[in-house]
């Protein structure tokens, strides 16, 4: 609240307690401030609606601030994204989300647990005005959807992948895990497209999807919804490749909302050196740019018996080979 003699700047500065925007309309200059999720009313020192995490804390008033107590609690918005570090540290998450976006908006915080941290912003969509049209969909999603969501989502931090032939994956459904070892080797990739922002979203969407639901679900009840809200945020999404998994490799075609081919991608290990990730785009023979693609169109090894499958895979590698093969041929 203004005090005589002690307001120089408040008329112009839009910033109040907490970097948190003002909202002069209704109850005057500095009286009421967005923390994104609620309103605060600095006079009174209280949230003017229910903490949506109420049900948490039991044993507090729901509209009380950092439970009463300021200079041991910080609550930018409230709510919750915690990832467990039992196995690995969650470094290269917060390291990943803010090289995407340029600045250091994005911390841990142990809130007083062992064993995880909760993602904390130090901005709310009401500050992103610097960020390009990319940038404003990735950050709205995340605090709006997860952030801010009246649940709190957890998400578990391992080293590396145990639960799936292929050592290139970057999460695993079932487990709720990030592979850490894995999103840092592809940070390390210029990529034009399946970055590491992109598939560490792909993850915090999934589980969020998956951890949304009432009771049990199937992979693809949560892995196609996904796709489709990444193609809403960045304006592509993938189609499973059937050769997924084979050859320490993630293969993938590239298609608009639209469902419209526009190449194919590849990220493999590096043949000489395990700790280093590859990648390669390239063209369907049996795909133009602009042909439809179904996103089913993935191979079902289930389907077909072993003999075909081997056929098909070895063709399909006459087509596109990696390209260290390729120099092996050529010797």
């Amino acid at each position: 609240m203004p005090m005589p003699g002690r307001n120089g700047s408040v008329t112009n500065y839009r910033m109040g307690f907490n970097g948190m925007e003002k909202d002069d309309e209704i109850k005057g200059k500095g009286n009421s401030l967005d923390f994104g999720a609620r309103m605060y009313d600095t006079r009174l020192s209280r949230w003017m609606s229910l903490d949506p995490l109420a049900i948490k804390y039991p044993f507090a008033s729901p509209y009380t601030f950092v439970l009463n107590s300021p200079l041991w609690f910080v609550d930018p918005d409230g709510r919750d994204l915690r990832l467990t570090t039992t196995q690995a540290e969650p470094t290269i998450v917060f390291k990943v989300l803010n090289q995407y976006f340029g600045r250091k908006i994005f911390y841990p915080e142990s809130n007083g647990y062992t064993g995880s941290v909760i993602v904390k912003s130090t901005i709310t969509p009401s500050q992103i005005e610097w960020m390009n049209a990319e940038q404003k969909k990735v950050f709205t999603y995340l605090y709006n959807e997860v952030l801010s969501a009246p649940k709190e989502y957890k998400m578990n931090m391992s080293p590396g992948n145990t639960t799936s032939s292929n050592p290139v994956e970057m999460d695993s459904w079932g487990e709720g895990e990030i592979f850490v070892d894995n999103l840092s080797k592809l940070s390390e990739l210029e990529l034009p497209r399946l970055n590491a922002m992109y598939m560490l979203m792909h993850a915090i969407i999934e589980q969020k999807y998956k951890q949304d639901r009432p009771f049990p679900t199937t992979y693809d009840a949560d892995h196609y919804p996904t796709l489709d809200k990444q193609g809403e945020i960045f304006g592509y999404k993938y189609t499973d490749s059937w050769l997924y998994d084979m050859h320490n490799l993630i293969d993938v075609d590239i298609r608009t909302n639209e469902s419209k081919y526009i190449e194919s991608f590849r990220i493999y290990e590096h043949p000489k050196n395990s700790n280093n990730f590859l990648f390669e785009t390239y063209q369907r023979a049996d795909k133009a740019k602009g042909d439809f693609i179904d996103v089913h169109e993935r191979y079902n090894r289930a389907a077909e018996k072993k003999e075909n499958y081997e056929i098909r895979k070895s063709n399909f590698y006459k087509q596109h080979p990696l390209p260290h093969r390729r120099e092996e041929e050529s010797k």
